[in-house]
């Protein structure tokens, strides 16, 4: 298992905090929840795949196809992509639930400490990918993003074999545990600027959490 470090700016997005004006006693304890979260074990899946784009969709391996102007639009210079799907420990889910009922600010701040704990193993992925195939990788786009309707979650569910992971996809398709992450990476010979395509955020970061595969 990767050792993945938090960025702290990440949680403090996560959790909208105003950075100039971050107390010593937040910041002590986004701290020790930093370290708490990084203990904790996490499982990850990732697949290759051929894909031809259109105007309006995406298919893989001449097989699976997505329709999406979006979708299409982002993964317009790839012939390549990698589907992705990260999942922390249950443990995360039942200390969550401990702090909701104890301690609301722990809670807040170790739920962030979890998504941006899970976007720092996406993006160590990602330059993982890059060095594996010697190809540039794009931003993450993941269902539910622009015209890409979240009911496209079963695909990417049955690519990704995470029932092996122990990730549950519920009738809304929504998955369990809830920091779960799903998303496509394109990969290029071209570099790509990262950037947001579609995001209406009133404060965004870049690349945009939002949009592309984030666990807001």
């Amino acid at each position: 298992m990767m050792k993945i470090t938090i960025p702290k700016q990440e949680v403090l997005h996560y959790m909208r905090y105003n950075t100039s004006a971050i107390k010593p006693s937040i910041e002590a304890l986004i701290d020790a929840l930093m370290v708490e979260v990084e203990s904790l074990n996490y499982k990850y899946n990732y697949i290759f795949k051929d894909i031809s784009v259109t105007k309006d969709s995406v298919t893989i391996n001449n097989n699976i196809s997505f329709v999406s102007t979006d979708l299409a639009s982002f993964l317009r210079e790839c012939d390549k992509a990698v589907f992705l799907g990260v999942s922390l420990s249950t443990q995360f889910e039942r200390k969550l639930s401990l702090y909701q009922r104890t301690d609301a600010l722990k809670a807040m701040i170790y739920d962030a400490c979890g998504s941006a704990f899970v976007e720092a193993i996406c993006d160590e992925l990602s330059r993982q990918f890059e060095q594996e195939t010697n190809l540039y990788s794009t931003s993450r786009y993941s269902p539910g993003y622009g015209d890409l309707a979240l009911e496209e979650q079963k695909k990417f569910y049955r690519i990704l074999s995470l029932e092996k992971m122990g990730v549950e996809l519920t009738e809304s398709n929504l998955m369990i545990p809830r920091k779960t992450v799903t998303a496509i990476i394109g990969l290029t010979i071209k570099k790509q600027q990262k950037t947001n395509i579609i995001c209406d955020c009133d404060e965004c970061v870049i690349p945009c959490r939002k949009l592309y595969g984030g666990t807001l």
